[in-house]
């Protein structure tokens, strides 16, 4: 006989079990650099380091000026007269030497004097003859004078008098010595005059050589 109907569509059915998990697929390229991030502030100061090492010493300094009174005014006898100018002929008899340092101020004087005995109480100043009283006479400008130290004194002594003074007392015998002291300077090239401030001390004193250091 002849083909029935087609019969109608059955229900669908229900899923499915869920398939196993696939493999982890492949990294990716890595991806471009980004931007430069923004400076970062500042941070404090670090502490202090530790001290260095002390450098190594300098050279040995120059042996300052020097003068002695073998050729020079008076063979380094010292009296009592004034500056009584450059033009006579007794001022050049007078004990006297030119400061020739760059620069005016305190300078260490080591001075090799000779003391004759008898000397009590005799009184030394220094005065600063400036370029402007050279040719002056009677000129008197004691600088200020600290005493340092004294060497070689059997029985002669010296001692600070005042603010510009030194005061030698003699011995028994003639004796020499030297004195370290400091001296204030004003100016440059003046003319340093030796001079006790005691007729009763001229010609008791006398100076051999005396070494600056400016």
């Amino acid at each position: 006989g002849p083909t029935g109907d087609t019969g109608a569509t059955g229900e669908t059915g229900p899923i499915g079990p869920t398939g196993d998990t696939g493999a982890t697929g492949e990294t990716g390229p890595i991806g471009p650099t980004g931007d430069t991030g923004a400076t970062g502030e500042t941070g404090p100061i670090g502490p202090t380091g530790d001290t260095g090492a002390t450098g190594d010493t300098g050279p040995a300094g120059d042996n300052g000026l020097t003068f002695n009174w073998a050729h020079n005014s008076n063979d380094g006898l010292i009296d009592n007269l004034a500056w009584s100018g450059s033009s006579t002929a007794q001022a050049n008899e007078q004990t006297h030497h030119i400061y020739t340092a760059d620069s005016a101020g305190t300078v260490e004087v080591q001075a090799i004097f000779g003391v004759k005995d008898g000397l009590t109480n005799g009184i030394l100043n220094i005065d600063e003859i400036v370029p402007a009283n050279f040719n002056g006479v009677n000129i008197t400008n004691p600088m200020d004078i600290t005493f340092i130290s004294v060497q070689g004194n059997v029985g002669s002594s010296v001692a600070q008098s005042g603010t510009k003074g030194l005061v030698f007392n003699a011995g028994a015998n003639f004796e020499v010595i030297k004195v370290n002291f400091n001296v204030v300077t004003t100016v440059v090239n003046s003319i340093w005059h030796w001079r006790v401030t005691s007729s009763d001390a001229s010609g008791f004193l006398y100076l051999y050589s005396v070494k600056i250091f400016p």
